[in-house]
């Protein structure tokens, strides 16, 4: 995952200019959890912002993916990333906050909805699913991270099941 903080007018040329566009990376070597990322990145039609950018309870920004498939440990988790990134040295311990949602093994989260359910300008409520067909949600209304967890304790809806059913026509559906 990288931060780049370009205007439309600029673009990286070589990788000089790279120093100058990208502010941060998180990778799995900061983190094991992460697995291979493959979120959509858009734009918000009401703020215009990328999807993945958000504001937090407490006025802070922040990224918010899943963690993607093939992990190391294979588990469902939430990244939540402030947009300042690492401390000065590089470093991200303490400075961002996972919501591990399935302990697995072999799953991983999706592309997650994010919803401001209170007209506020900050997340309340996120939507994600996982390798194994599940949905989960996940409160971040709170200001204090420590809270932010799943909000059922278990998915919104488990994996769907599906019967063959033949037709009169012999047609299956």
């Amino acid at each position: 995952i990288r931060l780049s903080l370009v205007g439309s007018e600029m673009c990286i040329r070589d990788r000089a200019n790279a120093a100058n566009v990208f502010r941060w990376s998180f990778n799995a070597d900061d983190d094991r959890d992460l697995g291979y990322v493959v979120s959509d990145i858009s734009v918000e039609p009401g703020t215009g912002q990328a999807s993945p950018v958000v504001k937090l309870e407490d006025g802070r920004y922040a990224m918010v993916f899943g963690n993607g498939p093939r992990s190391p440990d294979g588990r469902a988790v939430l990244f939540i990333l402030p947009v300042q990134g690492p401390n000065a040295t590089g470093d991200w311990t303490g400075r961002y906050h996972k919501v591990v949602l399935d302990a697995g093994p072999n799953n991983g989260l999706s592309t997650p909805l994010i919803l401001d359910l209170d007209n506020d300008g900050r997340a309340d409520t996120v939507y994600a699913g996982d390798l194994r067909g599940n949905l989960w949600k996940v409160d971040i209304s709170d200001a204090n991270p420590a809270n932010w967890r799943s909000a059922y304790r278990a998915p919104v809806t488990n994996a769907v099941s599906y019967t063959h059913l033949t037709l009169p026509t012999n047609r299956e559906v």
